[in-house]
């Protein structure tokens, strides 16, 4: 806004220190906002949610991973790595998978994990790791995101292991064994009906 020009110089420094300081808390509400939302999501997202510094070291995570690894509060794994809180199969390889991100810049994605706890307990996740950036675009660790998938895997080994088990069987019959589709194409042969049929 444009002063009169016979203000005096104080008030128009004070005018001006007006004007900032509306701006200045203007962003500080925008801000308190964002963070809000931050600690919003953060709170209430199913999934384990999780940055760290170049040496994988967690600097924030989100109540649920902190429930995932059996600590109380998030801010028991600040400063802590997946050394502490899993057995060395599964650390070492999320040591090494973020360390590809951090040199190369690209993420990691839809990969499984198996996670072994330090009591015995395996679990599964889906895990999606991206590289964490400054404002300048400079990579100064990782973030990503990681949700339980444990029932759904150990449904799947369950069916690989009861189709094995059929399949054994099935071969095992000395008799001939087929199933075919509508358009007469075989389905299911077992060991006895494809010698027969060479």
């Amino acid at each position: 806004r444009t002063l009169p020009p016979d203000t005096s110089a104080s008030e128009r420094l004070a005018e001006i220190n007006r004007g900032l300081e509306a701006k200045l808390e203007q962003w500080t509400e925008e801000h308190r906002k964002l963070e809000h939302y931050f600690e919003m999501l953060m709170a209430n997202v199913p999934a384990n949610i999780y940055f760290k510094d170049t040496e994988s070291r967690f600097l924030r995570v989100n109540q649920s991973m902190a429930a995932w690894v059996g600590r109380g509060h998030p801010r028991d794994l600040v400063g802590k790595t997946d050394h502490d809180l899993f057995g060395p199969e599964h650390a070492d390889q999320a040591r090494a998978d973020e360390l590809r991100i951090v040199k190369s810049g690209e993420s990691i994605t839809g990969l499984i994990e198996r996670e072994t706890f330090p009591d015995g307990k395996i679990g599964w996740v889906l895990t999606n790791k991206m590289p964490f950036r400054d404002r300048e675009g400079n990579i100064i660790g990782t973030f990503g995101m990681s949700s339980d998938v444990s029932e759904l895997v150990d449904a799947q080994h369950g069916l690989e292991r009861e189709r094995n088990m059929l399949r054994s069987l099935i071969d095992g019959f000395p008799d001939k064994i087929f199933a075919r589709d509508l358009e007469r194409r075989y389905l299911v042969v077992n060991k006895a009906m494809a010698e027969w049929v060479g």
